[in-house]
């Protein structure tokens, strides 16, 4: 395989659709604004503003992904995510239609793939599952829906998400 294409990645912290709500539901990371620190635009980044607290039956969704027409023929669609991973579990990846205006109803979540978590590796990493992309065409939202055996804790921090479009050779 090689990698063809990819959109660019999206820090989890831009995720604008999180429940539950309140302080068991998933929290952005933030900071103390430190008015010494600078900020060189062009020094290699490791940047880290995961969103927290990210629990059984937690869910984070983006609006929207523009996928155009989709993958081409033999090529497949892949979500990386970047976590810390604290307990195993799996993430169900949903797609939605784009709605017309604000106030329209969210649009009917279709499940496009699954990723699974081990739950054994505590540092930041990658994790990627193939998803079935006859559905990613246009502007589409996409929530990820987090499960696990233990409700009460923890199962990731989550930093990044990226799609990445491969092909065979």
């Amino acid at each position: 395989m090689r990698l063809a294409d990819s959109i660019p990645f999206r820090y989890a912290s831009c995720a604008c659709y999180l429940l539950p709500a309140g302080p068991e539901g998933p929290q952005f990371f933030s900071q103390p604004l430190d008015a010494t620190q600078t900020f060189d635009p062009h020094a290699p980044r490791e940047d880290w503003y995961p969103v927290l607290n990210l629990r059984s039956r937690s869910w984070l969704g983006y609006k929207y992904f523009n996928f155009g027409a989709g993958p081409k023929e033999g090529q497949r669609l892949k979500l990386v995510l970047t976590l810390k991973e604290n307990l195993p579990g799996r993430v169900n990846v949903y797609a939605s239609a784009a709605k017309a205006k604000y106030h329209e109803p969210e649009q009917p979540k279709v499940l496009i793939g699954t990723i699974e978590l081990k739950g054994l590796d505590n540092t930041v990493h990658t994790v990627e599952g193939t998803l079935d992309s006859t559905v990613l065409k246009g502007r589409k939202g996409i929530y990820l829906e987090f499960l696990a055996a233990s409700d009460n804790e923890e199962i990731c921090q989550l930093n990044k998400l990226q799609f990445v479009v491969e092909t065979e050779d």
